[in-house]
């Protein structure tokens, strides 16, 4: 959460590349996670 937070404080431009209801999850609920975070800053 830390390196998160330092990252968007250091890039305040940093947003979604796409909509966030368009988001790929892992289908696996042991590793809950995306597959992949589309990006632009």
């Amino acid at each position: 959460m830390i390196g998160l937070l330092t990252l968007l404080r250091r890039m305040p431009n940093l947003h979604l590349k796409t909509d966030a209801e368009t988001l790929k999850w892992r289908p696996t609920y042991l590793l809950r996670g995306l597959i992949e975070l589309p990006v632009v800053f």
